[in-house]
């Protein structure tokens, strides 16, 4: 059981890493950003 809570943990995890990317350009957004820097789409 403490192998599947530490799954779950690794994967939203995971996810979060992959929102700190834009959804628009793909560049990587500074923590705390809501703007992307390069192209200026908000972050979703």
């Amino acid at each position: 059981q403490e192998s599947v809570t530490r799954e779950r943990i690794k994967t939203s995890t995971d996810t979060k890493e992959s929102s700190e990317f834009c959804q628009s350009c793909g560049t990587s957004l500074k923590p705390g950003a809501r703007f992307c820097g390069k192209c200026g789409t908000p972050r979703s």
